[in-house]
Order: C-alpha cells, then structure tokens, then sequence
C-alpha cells in the first residue's frame, strides 16, 4: 500500500528522521474524496514505488543548495495606520504613546518623531503636537535591526513547474514575523527567485504553503504559481485524507492528520 501502518527497521539515523516525514508527506496528499494523490504532488511522489526506496533516492542523491548570507542589519519595518473617528483631534505623540505603548514610552516615541520616522500622508513630521485629521495616513518607519542567528541554506529536493520542495533546517523561520522579518525562509526563495529565469507563465515568487515551527526541520513544500498556491491551500485547509493502509482493501481507512504536519 501507499502508507504502511509500522515502519520499517532503520538503516541510518538520517533515514530513521527522513522516512516519518514523507510518510506524512503522502498521508496530507491524498485525496478525501478520491482517495487519490494531490495532482500537484504526484511527480514527486511517483519516484518512490515502496517507502523503503525513499533513502536510496533522497539520501544518495546531491541536492541543489540556495541560500545568501544574511546582512548584518534588516531592511527595517514600515507600520501603516489610518486615522479614524476617536482618533481625529488628538496629537501625533498622543496617538503613538497610547497606541503603541508597549513598543516604546512617551520619550521612545519622541525620539522617533525627531529622528523623522514618522510622516502623515507622505510629509515626514517632527512636531509631536501635530493635530491629527480623520483619514490621514500615517507611517512609521522602524530602524533597521540586527536578527538572530539563524541558518540561511535551502536543500532543494524537488522542482518542477508548480512546485518546490525544501528541506528546511532548524532554526530558520518560514515567514516574516516577531523579531524575525528577513532572516526567513520566504526572502530566500525571493532573492533566489529575482535571480533565476522564471516563465511567464509563473506568476509569483515560490511561496510556503504550509508551515513548520522555526526549530522543527523537515520538507517544506512551495508554490511556484497562483493555480497551485490555491490548489494546495485546499488540500492543507482539509483536515482528513484517505489513508491506503493495505493494498488489497478497496476502501482504504480513514484518517486524520495535522495540518501543516511535513516534519523531520
């Protein structure tokens, strides 16, 4: 069958990790309704005939490596808002100092309006008593920080034209978020994207289309287009799949798996 219910013995400490995440690979790629594997995937999957082939082909194989070295400091982060009703009179210190107080007390705040990180409707404003107006846009411009240190190298394990799979590394978050808003695994597929000659027919970047935790490491699908970025948010969103536990069933089992559940 497709998913066998244990596992076989282990000939390596590598495959021991490997094999549990392509077995949940296949377990979220197959069809609920049709018990059949997601189209998207199925290239990639047809290459093993037996989980046990997986090793011979993933661990003897040399991987294509991306990857730039962080720069010492981000680009730094715009923070948009729009001035609404309750908001319109009060002053520009007011509204930052109340609003945001968790990122910065009164002075923090004044700093910032004097170093020109904040403009309304696109003028940069340093009068902190500047009256707000119902509709204006402000935007405040944080600094370029240092992120912590994380690893910047991406296994590719498959490529074809909808689909990249990755074997992320520990430690490297997928998307922008908290102190993390560069060193992730999104801008390395953006910088590695600008840089190849992609067909017009590929419509974006590659994107993630599901997540593993920062410090989990494991195979990380992408997709390379619009079509299969909505594809595979329907197979993710779906949180049952047609488990084929026995190649002579008919049926198959039904089974539930995690979502965003592709881990080593």
């Amino acid at each position: 069958g497709i998913v066998e219910s244990n596992f076989p013995s282990y000939s390596s400490l590598q495959e021991q990790t490997l094999l549990p995440a392509l077995d949940s690979a296949l377990n979220s790629c197959i069809s609920i309704t049709t018990g059949a594997l997601n189209p998207l995937l199925s290239k990639f999957l047809s290459q093993f005939s037996h989980r046990r082939s997986i090793p011979i082909m993933l661990l003897g194989r040399s991987f294509q490596v991306i990857g730039i070295p962080w720069p010492d400091l981000n680009d730094g982060l715009f923070y948009n808002d729009v001035v609404k009703p309750p908001d319109s009179g009060k002053s520009l210190i007011h509204f930052y100092s109340c609003k945001y107080k968790s990122s910065a007390p009164l002075e923090g705040w004044l700093q910032r309006i004097k170093n020109e990180q904040i403009t309304i409707d696109g003028e940069v404003i340093t009068d902190p008593e500047t009256i707000l107006r119902i509709g204006s846009e402000l935007v405040y411009r944080r600094l370029p920080w240092k992120e912590p240190d994380t690893p910047f190298s991406l296994e590719i394990l498959y490529e074809d034209d909808e689909m990249i799979a990755l074997n992320k590394p520990s430690g490297l978050q997928v998307l922008p978020g908290g102190v993390f808003q560069q060193r992730t695994v999104l801008t390395q597929l953006q910088w590695w994207s600008s840089d190849q000659s992609f067909s017009i027919s590929e419509e974006l970047h590659p994107v993630p289309v599901h997540r593993l935790g920062r410090g989990t490491s494991g195979i990380l699908l992408c997709a390379k287009t619009k079509l299969a970025r909505t594809q595979f948010a329907a197979y993710f969103a779906d949180g049952t799949s047609s488990v084929i536990r026995n190649s002579t069933s008919e049926e198959g089992t039904k089974g539930k798996f995690q979502k965003y559940t592709v881990r080593l």
